[in-house]
């Protein structure tokens, strides 16, 4: 119903002063014609056209200049009848067999019945009520009529027009026809309508103690109450919600003709109006003094409002002085509209760019410590200030990611908003927490290919592998039909570990990858093929940055440049051509909905970061944490509109590993204001998750069980971010709120599927298992994990000992098994 209400919004926005511009907002620009004057129907009879004054040049115009395009707005009306009537009422059209209401073709038509007034009609009565059309620019000097009527169940329009000065055809018609459809009113209908008349009479309380409007401006007061009472009740009653849309726009034209009265009968009236209005604004406007420009036109305003007042007082009317008064008025008002409404926005952009604009004291970064770093150690630029807007800072240190993290308070006029805590722009020294537990918790023994000691069994058995393919790398970097792809290079060369024969390799790479229309990351990352490109990663890190492996002789080759620029190109070509914003086409399995591929380049990027630069890196990281996406938007990648699949995002554990990779790139990159909203991102979805679908039937118990001690590792990392020693807490972690998991755990679960004899039952272990995973789901923060200690050994568990579970022992996950013995069983 929105349109149907477009003349009250435009009162709203209009001063008072200027509300006739509603009721005729077709501008007269002429002198009124005398009433008594004809206009000359072409017939045999010639009107009298020689004192018409044209405010404008119509020329030859006819009816299809003015109605084009024209759509009929069935929407805002209960029946096509009721449509029919209410449209011919605007022209009290009665039943004449001819346009203009006439008897007979040679009838006259008195001009001031027609000519501008018509056009108002159109404009305010007509438009967007009952019909929408291209062209609604009336002169003031043409007439114009219109008729409608039912014809098998359709609506047909008379269109006429009566061009005085046109040289022929002065009077021009057509006729349309229309579906009509109805629709069913709601009370959301009302919701727009309700809205706007409220701020209409809240911005013009005054016409409430003005003798000429208070009885109208009361009527329409009460529509509005009983329109909102249907809105409020969320009414089903179409008739009523009809009848009340209609009643509301009654009492708001009744109120316009008012104003229109009060006006015609008080020299002052208009001035009054706006005056009024204006002052009906001062507690508004002084809210925002403190900003001294606003202060500055709020006086000014206020100093014209009184000269204005005194004018009116001498009740000396003067025409110029008066339209002097409104100019200055209503300009002053718009300014003043105008820099009040933008001070919230002002004070919002000035939030969102703050941390962009601060700049940190000190340019020694490395040196810095950062327990030290103040709030005042943070300053900005006389140029970014905004004056008379004042803010507070608060600071904390954040070690692992060598940022400072800032929030605080700006104040700005009336407004005072709280700073989204973001991190510094300044990369201080890492205590590198983050990085060592990724290597050496989250990616299988990479940390012992770095730092540590690899078995001689698993030494030679990757050896081998990288040394085939590596010699087959460089064998094919100068195959001319390979060549220019240097992924089909190693795809060839590990395709050759498997199958000798050169000519069938080649034709799978052709077949399979460079003239494949489907997933090429698939075929890219296929698992045997990915482990043996993983070996000579692994081999080649080895080489050059375990202290162990750089000693080792046999491992030259795998040293030198020629060797560095393969392995390094290679990870820029699948970046570039394959990892890329293209891959949102690629609905392959190990595309962009694999969860697991953007965790799999990690790990080779560990392998080699020691020597990759900052602008390699940069490009890398921007890849990949493209693809791994928000958790709380439910997988819906960053500048994009694909979304993960629900076989992956309900699955928990991939929830993790997508989390991780946003942890470990921001980490990377330092970008602690995008790890807080992940973090954030997480929690929130902790919180909403069902956990209980994990439990729900034997396939997704196996699935869970699988993946727990991934899990597990994973939820540990951040119980330690969050200690205190490490200060690195994202503040997150220990306050999620993990309510609807544990009420499940107690109501359900452990009230229902859990007692003494199933634990002791054959497979009794699976669900000893299962309450091991809960804990662990639990320990993020520490209150949910204590409370469901609580539920058990003041439950089941009550006086129990370890020789009571036959199946204690047949419980296959260590930590699970040591959770039993050494937490849930100890005394």
């Amino acid at each position: 119903m929105k349109n149907k209400f477009k003349k009250m919004s435009l009162i709203i926005s209009a001063p008072l002063a200027l509300f006739p511009i509603i009721i005729a907002s077709c501008e007269n620009t002429s002198s009124k014609n005398g009433s008594g004057n004809d206009w000359s129907i072409p017939s045999n009879k010639p009107g009298n056209e020689k004192n018409l004054v044209l405010s404008e040049k119509v020329d030859n115009k006819t009816v299809n200049d003015y109605f084009n395009n024209v759509t009929l707005l069935s929407n805002k009306h209960k029946n096509i009848d009721s449509w029919i009537n209410g449209f011919n009422k605007i022209f009290n059209n009665q039943d004449y067999q001819f346009s203009f209401n006439r008897t007979s073709k040679d009838e006259a038509v008195d001009v001031s019945k027609y000519a501008q007034i018509s056009g108002e009609k159109v404009n305010n009565q007509v438009l967007n009520k009952y019909l929408k059309f291209s062209d609604f620019n009336f002169p003031q000097s043409v007439g114009i009529d219109l008729k409608a009527k039912k014809e098998n169940n359709k609506i047909s329009i008379l269109f006429s027009l009566y061009n005085p000065i046109a040289k022929t055809n002065k009077l021009t018609e057509k006729t349309l026809s229309f579906d009509f459809t109805e629709t069913k009113i709601t009370y959301e209908d009302l919701i727009e309508p309700v809205k706007l008349n409220l701020e209409l009479l809240n911005s013009s309380k005054d016409l409430k103690n003005n003798e000429s409007t208070k009885a109208s401006y009361v009527k329409l007061e009460t529509e509005v109450n009983n329109a909102k009472k249907l809105l409020d009740s969320k009414s089903s009653d179409s008739v009523n919600i009809s009848k009340s849309l209609e009643n509301m726009q009654t009492a708001l034209d009744a109120l316009n003709n008012s104003i229109k009265t009060f006006k015609q009968s008080d020299v002052f009236a208009e001035l009054k109006l706006l005056v009024s209005q204006i002052k009906n604004k001062y507690t508004l406007f002084d809210q925002n003094n403190s900003i001294k420009a606003i202060k500055a036109k709020n006086d000014e305003l206020k100093t014209n409002v009184a000269n204005a007042e005194i004018f009116i007082n001498t009740k000396q009317f003067d025409e110029s002085k008066n339209t002097k008064f409104l100019s200055d008025l209503n300009s002053k008002l718009t300014e003043l509209d105008t820099l009040n409404n933008g001070v919230e926005g002002k004070l919002d952009e000035f939030i969102k760019n703050l941390g962009s604009k601060l700049n940190y004291k000190n340019d020694n970064l490395e040196t810095v410590d950062l327990s030290k770093v103040l709030s005042s150690d943070f300053i900005l630029k006389e140029t970014d200030k905004v004056e008379d807007l004042s803010y507070t800072l608060t600071v904390a240190p954040n070690y692992a990611y060598g940022k400072i993290l800032i929030s605080g308070q700006a104040k700005y006029g009336k407004f005072s908003k709280d700073i989204i805590p973001f991190g510094s722009t300044e990369q201080f020294k890492k205590n590198n927490f983050l990085n060592d537990w990724y290597i050496k918790q989250n990616f299988s023994d990479l940390n012992n290919v770095k730092n540590g000691t690899w078995s001689k069994t698993t030494f030679d058995s990757e050896k081998k592998i990288a040394d085939e393919l590596l010699t087959n790398i460089k064998k094919y970097l100068t195959n001319n039909e390979l060549k220019a792809n240097l992924t089909s290079v190693w795809i060839m060369s590990q395709l050759l570990i498997k199958d000798k024969e050169e000519s069938k390799a080649l034709k799978n790479v052709k077949e399979n990858f460079l003239n494949s229309k489907s997933s090429k990351l698939e075929f890219i990352q296929n698992a045997s093929r990915w482990y043996d490109f993983r070996r000579l990663f692994r081999v080649y890190s080895y080489a050059n940055f375990n202290p162990t492996g750089k000693k080792d002789s046999s491992l030259d080759s795998y040293r030198n440049d020629e060797t560095k620029k393969i392995i390094k190109d290679w990870l820029n070509d699948l970046i570039s051509n394959y990892y890329n914003s293209k891959t949102t086409e690629d609905s392959g399995k190990w595309a962009l909905f694999e969860f697991y591929a953007p965790f799999k380049f990690i790990e080779l990027h560990l392998l080699i970061n020691d020597f990759l630069d900052k602008e390699f890196n940069d490009k890398f990281f921007k890849a990949i944490n493209r693809f791994a996406p928000s958790v709380s938007k439910y997988g819906l990648v960053e500048g994009g509109t694909s979304k993960i699949s629900n076989r992956y995002i309900d699955n928990f554990l991939y929830v993790q590993y997508t989390f991780l990779v946003r942890n470990y790139t921001n980490l990377f990159l330092g970008d602690l204001t995008k790890s807080l909203q992940d973090a954030t991102d997480y929690s929130d979805y902790l919180k909403n998750n069902d956990f209980t679908l994990l439990f729900k039937n034997k396939s997704n118990v196996q699935q869970f069980q699988k993946d727990i001690d991934k899990i597990r590792l994973f939820n540990n990392m951040y119980t330690e971010l969050a200690k205190d020693t490490n200060k690195s807490d994202l503040g997150i972690f220990k306050k999620v709120d993990l309510t609807k998991l544990l009420n499940w755990f107690k109501t359900e679960y452990l009230a229902k599927e859990i007692s003494f004899e199933k634990l002791n039952a054959v497979k009794g272990e699976e669900l000893m298992k299962n309450l091991g995973i809960i804990y662990r789901l639990l320990t993020i923060n520490t209150k949910y994990s204590t409370m469901f200690l609580n539920e058990l050994k003041n439950g089941i568990l009550k006086g129990k000992n370890e020789s009571d579970f036959k199946n204690l022992s047949k419980i296959n996950f260590g930590f699970v098994m040591n959770d039993w013995k050494n937490i849930f069983l100890k005394k």
